[in-house]
């Protein structure tokens, strides 16, 4: 049997890089059809990577990059947002310390580490799951996070690897192995 389910809501505030990744976004999509600008969902189909990690913007799914479509002034929509990657640098992008989303998904990690508990994390974006299994092998989390080796002094944080720290369930596993995980984790 599994404990009670316990639900937190949090608000987290946005950081530099994602502020501007979204300045970037208002003036890609002035250029777009108003159709096709004020569509709330297309919007936030654009925006979703950046809303957990702008570097989630580095990791995107197949499905993703082979359904890009052209916006408007015929540039591909991975467009918008390349000028900002270029200024910044990918190293910059990926700093785990630009989502304070992921910075707290690390403190909770670690947290459940001393604490023997199991964690699910839950997205419905392919990318950010490519992203959040980056963050987790990185060999010390402590270099990326300054505030874990605060909270956490003397304590082993990162390096995880695939299916002995963490697994990873998502759309693309068959209803089988899913099924495996599932249990794996339950177990």
């Amino acid at each position: 049997d599994l404990p009670p389910i316990s639900q937190i809501a949090f608000h987290v505030r946005q950081t530099r890089a994602q502020s501007e990744l979204y300045q970037a976004f208002k003036k890609y999509r002035k250029k777009q059809s108003s159709e096709r600008g004020n569509n709330f969902f297309w919007q936030y189909q654009q925006l979703r990577p950046i809303h957990n990690h702008p570097g989630s913007l580095l990791f995107p799914s197949k499905q993703t990059m082979q359904s890009l479509a052209k916006g408007d002034d015929g540039t591909n929509e991975v467009e918008w947002w390349k000028h900002v990657i270029e200024k910044k640098g990918e190293n910059e992008i990926r700093a785990v310390t630009n989502s304070n989303k992921i910075v707290l998904l690390l403190h909770i990690l670690a947290l459940a580490q001393t604490t023997n508990e199991k964690v699910l994390v839950f997205t419905n974006s392919i990318s950010t799951l490519n992203f959040i299994e980056y963050v987790l092998t990185l060999e010390d989390w402590t270099e990326h996070v300054p505030s874990l080796a605060e909270k956490f002094p003397g304590m082993q944080l990162g390096g995880w690897q695939k299916s002995k720290h963490f697994l990873r369930i998502d759309g693309t596993d068959n209803a089988s192995d899913r099924g495996d995980r599932i249990c794996q984790f339950t177990s």
